[in-house]
């Protein structure tokens, strides 16, 4: 909505290949892809976070397809934080 904005102008392509960016933002944040787990204010720490690093990947001249790579396997790496941690809880130890 903000970049409609921005740009004064409303298209189906707007936004159109954000969704990997998206989804690793909130899972970034904690929320779960296996469900029952979610907060606002994660997500959007997570969305803060991410953006974080990927300006800083622009900022030392890194090319958009590592870009998208790194997104990804912090993506990945979130999601096995999540299992790992669901593993423990499960567990029946107290955190």
């Amino acid at each position: 909505m903000f970049v409609m904005a921005d740009m004064s102008t409303a298209t189906t392509t707007i936004g159109s290949g954000w969704e990997l960016v998206v989804i690793a933002c909130v899972v970034v944040g904690g929320v779960s892809l296996f469900g029952g787990a979610y907060s606002v204010v994660g997500g959007v720490i997570g969305i803060l976070l991410l953006k974080v690093v990927q300006s800083g990947l622009v900022i030392i001249g890194i090319s958009s397809n590592w870009q998208q790579i790194a997104v990804g396997v912090i993506m990945v790496l979130a999601v096995g934080l999540d299992i790992l941690r669901r593993r423990y809880l499960a567990s029946g130890k107290k955190v």
